[in-house]
């Protein structure tokens, strides 16, 4: 009777470790599915393009979050996703740390925040965060918060947040105001504290930032200069310039090109350096009311073709790759694509000077004071040749890739023709997935991964 329930004991025994065993193994592959590296494993995708890998990181605001979704992000053609945005905060006297805008609410931020990061892992994907952006220095917040006193503390709340949702890392937006050395001391700290944490800088559009912030080269994976801007005519300004021009015009200096030297006569090395693309439009049309508008890109340079047209109509939110291509539809024929092969290129115009479109729906809010339809003459977007164009410089100039303002400015029904464009002839760089941070994790994103939806 011994002998038998002692066998008894021992078969359960080795049952019950067969199956704990089994159950550790599972769940460990459910980890490991989830793990596609992010840092602790670089792989590299086969492509048709050689060369080293290249980033392919568009932002992704929470004011956005409704136009594109956690499970409807092209995760199969981006290696980042800049996550925005969380800006300063004050605790208490002299101690900082981020929190979202406070129209937003920090559980609608910290849920939505979840499901991109969850998503984005589960597809091997790094998954930043943005800090910061236009307006987020009232009272110099951001000043005070990178003093020498001060920056430790903030640092490591910094860190604290976002590793408990997830991220990998973050981006510094300081744009109004900015200390560079505070930014600088922000960035080294951060490093310090998070060592492979994914750290950028997003930067001006004419590199006149590259000596101050150069000192963080060592604590950043890249500089991102935001080369997408609008110029209008500040003075001797060749117009009208496109997006994300790659080269030096006339008086123009305005392009990547120019942005590009800057770092490296700082001495920052190209691969530090990720070039900044509009994910929307510019257009222009007769704004002064001369009866002629520009059809042609750098045409005017205080004299001749619509001389005296000082700036675009409408850009960033209002021109986007959805209201192209109804626009485009809507007006069939009033538009003619060309491409500038001296300066590479694209853009729709009408036929003359004196010929003008009547658009609508464009972006405006009631706080701009704009009408919702304009008389357009001229289009800048970008189309899958500029952008293999694009990376044709970026891969002879070495730089590190492309990033996109914005990510859902870029969409087109379920196309991100755009993003195609870059991903078809991009190798793609996937980030190791780390043990997460906290328990709970694990179930979100288990259940996630049996969902199809989610998989790209």
């Amino acid at each position: 009777m011994t002998q038998k329930l002692l066998l008894t004991i021992l078969l359960f025994g080795l049952v019950l470790g067969v199956c704990e065993a089994a159950e550790t193994d599972a769940f460990q592959a459910a980890k490991d599915r989830s793990s596609l590296g992010r840092r602790d494993a670089v792989s590299v995708e086969q492509t048709t393009t050689a060369g080293s890998s290249q980033w392919i990181a568009p932002y992704h605001p929470l004011y956005q979050w409704s136009d594109v979704s956690a499970v409807e992000v092209p995760w199969e053609l981006i290696t980042h996703l800049v996550l925005g945005y969380v800006v300063p905060a004050e605790i208490s006297a002299n101690e900082y740390t981020v929190e979202p805008p406070s129209w937003f609410g920090t559980q609608r931020w910290s849920d939505g925040a979840q499901e991109y990061i969850d998503a984005g892992h589960l597809a091997g994907r790094t998954v930043t965060c943005m800090l910061g952006g236009a307006g987020s220095n009232p009272g110099g917040i951001w000043n005070r918060a990178t003093s020498p006193e001060n920056v430790p503390t903030f640092a490591a709340n910094i860190v604290a947040e976002l590793q408990l949702l997830g991220f990998d890392g973050m981006d510094l937006d300081w744009e109004d105001g900015v200390d560079y050395q505070g930014l600088v001391r922000l960035a080294q700290e951060l490093r310090a504290t998070w060592p492979d944490a994914v750290i950028t800088i997003p930067t001006g559009f004419t590199g006149e930032d590259a000596a101050p912030l150069a000192a963080a080269a060592d604590a950043v994976d890249a500089f991102m200069p935001m080369s997408y801007i609008a110029i209008p005519q500040w003075g001797g300004w060749t117009l009208p310039s496109p997006l994300t021009p790659l080269y030096v015009i006339g008086a123009n200096k305005n392009s990547v090109e120019w942005v590009l030297q800057a770092w490296i006569a700082a001495g920052v090395p190209s691969s530090k350096i990720v070039m900044g693309v509009g994910g929307f439009g510019l257009v222009w049309g007769d704004t002064n009311g001369d009866g002629r508008a520009p059809i042609a890109p750098y045409t005017n340079g205080g004299g001749g073709l619509a001389a005296g047209e000082s700036d675009g109509i409408a850009s960033d939110n209002s021109v986007s790759q959805s209201w192209l291509s109804e626009t485009l539809a809507e007006h069939p024929g009033a538009f003619v694509e060309a491409w500038d092969a001296a300066h590479e290129i694209s853009y729709w115009h009408t036929a003359t000077e004196f010929e003008q479109v009547t658009v609508d729906e464009l972006y405006c809010g009631s706080w701009r004071g704009c009408a919702a339809t304009e008389d357009v003459s001229l289009v800048f977007y970008e189309t899958p040749k500029s952008i293999r164009t694009k990376l044709l410089y970026i891969d002879q100039n070495n730089m590190k890739g492309m990033m996109f303002w914005t990510l859902s400015q870029m969409r087109n029904g379920s196309a991100y023709p755009i993003l195609e464009a870059a991903s078809a002839t991009t190798p793609r760089r996937t980030l190791g997935l780390k043990t997460p941070r906290r328990a709970s994790r694990w179930n979100g994103v288990i259940q996630a991964y049996g969902a199809d939806s989610m998989r790209r």
